[in-house]
């Protein structure tokens, strides 16, 4: 999920999914302000939608760290792998 606008529009649809596994939270900024204000967003979205399920979250690049610090301050899980933090 890269924006709140995407997190709204699965707010629309949640009860008619099956039960998830995870919520993708994988903000696409190039900074980390930009970034942690998108998972935010997103957060705050699903939050206010009743959007259940654990949610992962993941930064590339220059975000990775400040994401998953983000991710780890929140209870959320997180996505890490060579590719994401070269």
């Amino acid at each position: 999920m890269w924006t709140a606008g995407v997190a709204a529009r699965l707010a629309g649809v949640w009860q008619c999914l099956p039960p998830l596994l995870h919520v993708l939270i994988e903000p696409a900024q190039n900074t980390a302000r930009e970034a942690l204000a998108t998972v935010s967003a997103i957060d705050a979205v699903l939050d206010a939608s009743g959007v259940g399920g654990p949610r992962l979250y993941r930064g590339q690049d220059a975000t990775a760290r400040p994401v998953n610090e983000a991710a780890l301050e929140r209870g959320r899980d997180v996505r890490v792998g060579f590719e994401d933090t070269l």
